[in-house]
């Protein structure tokens, strides 16, 4: 298995590591944005993983503990990654093609550059103003109930799942038209298997309702576990075995209320984005529905219009016009009738 070590050593060697990866991610973000279409995110992801300040891969060195100066560790094959991110975004439209930047960008990379090494010394720098043994960690248990990162780790495994459906859709829509060709000589069932259309538009409507319900719900959860998104300096506890009410501090707290309100506010971004693809999607199917409906009215008119086209039209002859005050003679009978 393949560790992605990047142990700093220094300080400022940290500090140069963090500035070619934020220039190497700048670059990337830049190629996405000149290059929006179904490549841009894989070739933008290429751009960033071979940059040399990215952590490399290393099959030797084993991964440090957390919190012990690496930014990140990750054990994961980044090429299937890359391919992973390339077929959810082949099938994406616009909304889900900037859902994922977002989510990759804004989301997994704060996550992993800076969000962790934040919370690195959560329980290590957690003090209360009493020797009790115990009491310390009773109160950070009571007052951190879960870690924000494993958290905003189980959103983002979450939130990214529903991706994988529409993608497993597809490749069954391959299978079945690779089978139904191989036994009917070259006739396909699918004019093309990755276009939206019957079930792959409800498996993909579906996977947005999904991604949009487990933000929300990861939202609530943090807000009622925290009762908000604050932060505080100073915090109290009064549970056993502590001797009385003892004051507990928490370490860098303005520190953590950003990052947190900014994976907030992301995942409210987030969740925005997949209402409006999915008012998009409602949208467009209702117009193709419309235009289908209209389609077959005008077919059914020029029909009844062929129809009555049958009918051989009237000559001008057969069209006499009368008086109305002109009285019509009795007709005229023939000698034969008269007797």
């Amino acid at each position: 298995m393949l560790y992605l070590n990047a142990p700093l050593k220094d300080a400022k060697a940290g500090g140069a590591g963090q500035t070619g990866f934020l220039l190497s991610l700048l670059i990337a973000v830049i190629i996405f944005l000149e290059r929006l279409d179904e490549d841009a995110l894989p070739f933008s992801l290429s751009v960033l993983l071979l940059s040399p300040a990215f952590p490399r891969f290393s099959c030797c060195n084993p991964p440090p503990r957390f919190g012990s100066g690496s930014h990140f560790v990750a054990a994961m094959n980044w090429s299937a990654l890359e391919g992973l991110l390339s077929g959810v975004n082949k099938y994406s439209t616009v909304f889900g093609r900037v859902w994922l930047s977002m989510v990759f960008i804004f989301r997994v990379l704060v996550f992993v550059v800076a969000a962790q090494r934040v919370w690195g010394d959560e329980s290590k720098d957690f003090v209360c103003n009493t020797r009790q043994p115990g009491c310390t960690n009773v109160c950070y248990d009571s007052i951190f109930p879960i870690s924000h990162i494993r958290l905003w780790a189980l959103q983002l495994i979450f939130v990214t799942c529903p991706s994988l459906m529409v993608v497993a859709h597809v490749k069954y829509r391959e299978e079945r038209d690779k089978k139904y060709t191989a036994l009917h000589q070259g006739s396909h069932l699918y004019a093309n298997p990755g276009k939206k259309r019957g079930g792959l538009w409800w498996t993909y409507l579906l996977s947005l309702v999904f991604k949009a319900s487990f933000d929300a719900a990861f939202l609530y959860i943090l807000y009622y576990i925290y009762d908000g998104y604050d932060m505080p300096r100073l915090s109290k506890c009064s549970l056993d075995p502590c001797p009385n009410t003892v004051d507990c501090f928490i370490s860098r707290p303005t520190e953590k209320k950003i990052f947190t309100l900014f994976m907030v506010v992301s995942s409210a971004i987030c969740i925005f984005m997949s209402i409006c693809e999915m008012i998009y999607l409602v949208g467009k199917r209702c117009q193709k529905l419309l235009k289908v409906r209209h389609e077959n009215e005008r077919l059914l008119f020029a029909e009844r219009h062929d129809i009555t086209a049958l009918v051989p039209p009237r000559t001008t002859q057969e069209y006499i016009r009368l008086d109305p005050t002109a009285t019509v003679p009795p007709p005229v009978s023939s000698p034969q009738a008269t007797v």
